[in-house]
């Protein structure tokens, strides 16, 4: 079993593009490069574009998202 920390870890030094679902809105996407992270899963994102309805909605640059306020993370691979 993988541990979240790890997969984390993983997305860091791979500096795949991350996409970020929040709880309760399932429209309101971030994705960016993953930077950095803490224990409690709190994220720094670099080159951020919020998306919504696949549409980029204007582009955030450097963003820090409180963790318990994730519900997905994913992987994007080219």
């Amino acid at each position: 079993m993988i541990q979240p920390i790890n997969q984390l870890f993983k997305f860091l030094k791979e500096k795949n593009l991350v996409t970020i679902i929040f709880k309760g809105s399932n429209d309101y996407i971030l994705e960016g490069n993953l930077i950095g992270f803490d224990e409690f899963m709190n994220l720094v994102i670099e080159n951020t574009t919020e998306k919504k309805d696949s549409l980029i909605v204007r582009d955030l640059g450097y963003v820090l998202i409180k963790g318990d306020s994730i519900l997905t993370i994913s992987s994007i691979h080219f």
